[in-house]
């Protein structure tokens, strides 16, 4: 093929290091090798590209492969045409190497870091706060845990949401000092002392085989007293603990039955530490009783004594009676109380006051129960309901429920 060149002067622009493009134009072309300075070949003349090679191919011309290369051909073969472009292109973006062991850029977390090592990628999401939602969202090296915090009033969820108190949601910790104790409390410094609820001023449990120690505060309302028993033996402490001799523990010394009360002895033959019955709960002082090994001490011969007006251990109740009657009465042995219901017909109970407990008790007069009859009362029978003229002198027999004519009256009638 022959075609005409026509030679012209460029002039190199140094300032912006462009060529001009201008000195081909209108020169007839095949192809773009046919045409200088950067030229295309457009529609069969050389031309500057004026955007319609789009930098992904020339779409001027059908030339599938001597296109002059583009401004985004890096290798000297235009992109539409050069498969091998797209593929230089697609070099540029990142792969992140899920489970390669590393933490890498992009990555929140990597599959294969072992569990419990920082990295790794989390199987499930609690992170143990009661206030908050955990939820488990990504996958694979996206993996991560989300937290939404609960603001639900009044949920029994262990959770005290901000701005909430006691008396809107049961999960917060109520007022320290108010009086009550609170679910959350231990103790509430404002219940007086000895009360239920009342904050200890100490933990001192008086026994020196334990460790007394105290937690918490009145001002937090959360004191707890701890008591440990002591298992170590050693010199000093008062303290005998089980298993030590005399050989490692100087404390336990102490002879039973020499009549002296030494450490760890609470008791020794009728010697009781200043300890006697009414130490119980008895008004009577004596009867106390050291137990075989001197190291407890026996009420089971201190006595109550019935009618006192002290209710002692055994007894439910004492007016100081010794046994008397009425609705509410301590009964003779102290107890028990007299009542109505209580299936003892008892004192001042008859069949008339109190039928529970009286109802079937035969000589009342009154006919109840399985009776047919009671003293005078006959359920409206007489003799001639037994064959008799005489209606005079049906009696009632002392065995509940039996009816009898008297024999004389009997005969008199049966003669008449």
């Amino acid at each position: 093929m022959t075609a005409s060149r026509s030679l012209c002067a460029c002039v190199l622009l140094v300032a912006s290091a462009l060529f001009a493009t201008g000195c081909e134009d209108e020169k007839s072309c095949d192809s773009t090798d046919d045409c200088a300075n950067r030229q295309v070949c457009i529609d069969g003349t050389c031309g500057d590209d004026d955007g319609r090679d789009t930098g992904n191919g020339d779409t001027g011309h059908s030339d599938a492969g001597e296109d002059a290369p583009d401004a985004n051909d890096s290798g000297g073969g235009d992109v539409g045409n050069d498969s091998g472009d797209t593929a230089d292109d697609s070099s540029d973006a990142v792969v992140v190497p899920c489970g390669n062991g590393s933490l890498d850029e992009g990555e929140s977390c990597d599959i294969a870091i072992p569990a419990g090592e920082p990295g790794a990628c989390p199987l499930s999401c609690d992170d143990g706060d009661p206030c908050t939602t955990d939820a488990l969202v990504g996958t694979e090296c996206n993996a991560e845990c989300e937290a939404s915090v609960d603001v639900a009033v009044g949920a029994d969820d262990g959770c005290c949401p901000d701005g909430a108190d006691h008396d809107a949601d049961g999960d917060c910790v109520p007022d320290c000092g108010d009086g009550v104790l609170g679910a959350h409390e231990s103790c509430d410094s404002a219940i007086p002392a000895g009360e239920e609820g009342a904050c200890p001023d100490t933990c001192d449990d008086s026994d020196p085989c334990t460790g007394d120690a105290m937690t918490g505060s009145r001002t937090t309302c959360d004191v707890l007293c701890s008591n440990t028993p002591f298992s170590v033996c050693g010199d000093g402490d008062l303290c005998c603990p089980p298993g030590c001799t005399d050989s490692n523990d100087l404390d336990c010394s102490g002879t039973c039955g020499n009549g002296s009360v030494e450490a760890p002895e609470v008791c020794d033959g009728s010697e009781f530490g200043g300890a006697d019955c009414t130490d119980f709960g008895y008004v009577d002082a004596a009867g106390l009783r050291c137990e075989a090994g001197c190291a407890s001490v026996s009420t089971d011969f201190c006595q109550a004594v019935c009618g006192n007006g002290t209710v002692e251990p055994g007894e439910s109740c004492d007016d100081g009676s010794g046994g008397s009657v009425g609705e509410g009465a301590c009964l003779a042995g102290c107890t028990a109380t007299q009542s109505c219901g209580d299936s003892i017909c008892n004192g001042d109970e008859d069949s008339a006051s109190c039928a529970a407990d009286c109802g079937n008790q035969c000589g009342d007069g009154a006919i109840s129960g399985p009776e047919l009859c009671d003293g005078a009362e006959l359920d409206g029978n007489d003799c001639t309901d037994f064959g008799y003229v005489a209606a005079t002198g049906l009696a009632c027999a002392t065995a509940p429920g039996v009816k009898t004519a008297a024999p004389a009256i009997a005969q008199a009638a049966a003669v008449t």
